[in-house]
């Protein structure tokens, strides 16, 4: 059973990713050359995508670490109460699907058509393009993309914090100041 989840992974994951490694190492006539890399990065049409793509990026992976390590801090090495209250949910949205929740986003803060657009124009009485949320806008996506990020580096610090105090308790002497889990005022 083993040998037809690796022939899956090999098909879904390895079989792709060599496609995409043989086509941007060859020219049409499949002669090696670097020359799309070339392109890539002087081509005007394709320079603004990559640069937005690596601003969205960069953005989104700082604001998840800055928003992520601190509450995975909180939640793994001290005795605040109600850590396990904020531990599940962040285990939990690693299980509903980003897509989902971006067509969620799509229709709550839409321009035109969001529901929350649509419920600021009725209460305000403002025009009908106008829009107090923008899910389209380099912020909006930042916001969504971090949004679903930051459960991955939650989980991952937290682990990690969690096991460097088993690890460092287990090298410890044993006494009774010496024990696993949080620390008070840690």
């Amino acid at each position: 059973m083993l040998w037809l989840f690796a022939i899956v992974l090999i098909a879904l994951i390895v079989l792709p990713l060599s496609w995409l490694a043989i086509y941007s190492l060859t020219d049409k006539a499949r002669h090696p050359t670097l020359q799309n890399f070339v392109t890539l990065f002087t081509n005007p049409d394709f320079l603004d995508p990559l640069l937005t793509t690596a601003i969205i990026a960069t953005i989104s992976a700082t604001l998840c670490c800055l928003v992520a390590a601190p509450i995975s801090w909180l939640v793994s090495r001290t005795d605040m109460p109600g850590r396990q209250t904020i531990r599940r949910p962040g285990d939990g949205l690693l299980r509903h699907a980003a897509f989902l929740g971006a067509v969620a986003w799509k229709l709550l803060a839409a321009p035109n058509s969001g529901l929350l657009n649509q419920l600021y124009r009725a209460v305000t009485g403002a025009e009908s393009d106008a829009h107090l949320f923008n899910i389209y806008s380099m912020t909006g996506i930042i916001f969504v993309i971090s949004c679903y990020t930051f459960p991955f580096v939650f989980v991952l610090v937290a682990n990690a914090l969690e096991h460097h105090c088993r690890a460092n308790w287990r090298m410890r002497p044993q006494s009774s100041a010496a024990r696993p889990g949080p620390r008070r005022g840690a």
